[in-house]
């Protein structure tokens, strides 16, 4: 029987519809070993924040937009194309929103994932407890827990079907509810599903199905491939500079030495790396690979903070005070060095053989290589 899994909202929102993990996840869905389970309201909850997250965008481009209005000439060729670009970005925002809605289908399909519809039927047992306290809400009439109770309900339901669900959840509040059944495995998200014993019975079994696939694995194992992997990221300055990652996913902010605020880290520098360390291999698709890696080097840290913070440290460190608002805060860049962490893609035809391949690890630098490689970084620590 296949493996039941339920993604809650936080869950889906840090994996991503395309991630790494994702597309492990889609690898074991098509096999048949995992049933994925999305319910109405968590379908709901994060396609609603996707479209709030394009909004909020969108309204700071327009107010960029209208601020540079406000210092050009009303009767200039530069204020009328600032006009178009106003009119321009609301078309793309009713776009970007319509895009939030197609990419949820795909991604559905995509994946097979099973629709779990809202039953009115369960909503008398969620209203009791909404007045009561009990069950998801952490107190009476608590309405900001309704979602998760609906989701809970619908959970218990689907035990009718099977025998135990494995749910990825990471809200503390709900987690806490569902641990009182015994029928449920909790997990924190995707990779620590695909660390339980049962789940990597499962992938090991379809790797032992495709032989020529698990030699390619092992042969990105290898210290002399891995050695020209490194190589090549010291000259991928493209691939670095991409690399964005927001304060809810920096780590090491003590670091700083001073209160930070919204803190983000971007383009990382491939000239500065000075180690990388590769985890073992995962095979997430025909002509597809995946290696976990740590990537020390330097990077730029935007933040801001207060301006008496920043003034304490003198020229002791090279801070790049930018601007500053009427209550002191300043927008500051700096570099620093830090460890980016996260995945390694390197995609290539199926057929090739890992003879072939290993000989096309030679050119990855080439205008239209073999093997390309693309770099996911979930998480970095400030040094």
């Amino acid at each position: 029987m296949s493996i039941a899994l339920v993604l809650d909202t936080n869950v889906l929102r840090q994996e991503g519809l395309g991630s790494r993990n994702m597309q492990i996840l889609r690898r074991l869905t098509s096999s048949g070993a995992v049933d994925l389970l999305i319910h109405e309201v968590v379908a709901r909850e994060f396609k609603s924040q996707r479209t709030l997250e394009v909004q909020t965008q969108v309204e700071k481009i327009a107010d960029a937009i209208t601020e540079m209005s406000r210092q050009v000439d009303p009767k200039g060729a530069s204020y009328r194309d600032l006009a178009v670009m106003r009119s321009k970005v609301a078309e793309l925002a009713e776009a970007a929103k319509k895009e939030v809605e197609t990419d949820f289908i795909a991604w559905l399909t995509w994946t097979g994932a099973h629709w779990v519809a809202f039953e009115p039927e369960g909503m008398r047992q969620v209203l009791d407890d909404y007045f009561t306290g009990g069950g998801a809400f952490r107190k009476p009439k608590h309405r900001d827990d309704m979602p998760d109770a609906i989701v809970a309900a619908g959970m218990k339901a689907l035990l009718t079907k099977y025998q135990s669900l494995h749910i990825a959840v990471k809200d503390g509040a709900f987690r806490r509810h569902l641990q009182n059944e015994p029928k449920y495995t909790l997990v924190d998200g995707l990779s620590e599903f695909f660390a339980l014993e049962v789940v990597v019975k499962i992938a090991k079994a379809l790797d032992d199905k495709e032989k020529d696939l698990a030699d390619q694995t092992k042969l990105f194992a290898s210290a002399t491939v891995q050695a020209r992997i490194v190589e090549h990221l010291k000259n991928a300055k493209d691939l670095l500079d991409e690399v964005y990652v927001e304060q809810e996913n920096l780590n090491g902010l003590d670091a700083m030495e001073m209160d930070v605020i919204g803190a983000s880290l971007n383009y990382a520098q491939a000239g500065a790396i000075a180690s990388v360390d590769f985890g073992e291999p995962t095979l997430v698709d025909s002509g597809h690979l995946s290696l976990p890696v740590v990537i020390r080097t330097r990077a730029r840290i935007d933040y801001a903070a207060s301006f008496i913070d920043v003034q304490a440290f003198d020229d002791s460190r090279e801070i790049d005070n930018w601007s500053m608002d009427g209550d002191g805060i300043c927008d500051l860049r700096e570099v620093r060095d830090v460890d980016l962490i996260g995945f390694l893609d390197l995609r290539f035809a199926p057929e090739l053989t890992p003879a072939v391949l290993e000989a096309h690890t030679e050119y990855f630098q080439a205008e239209k290589p073999k093997i390309e490689i693309s770099l996911e970084i979930a998480t970095a620590n400030i040094l």
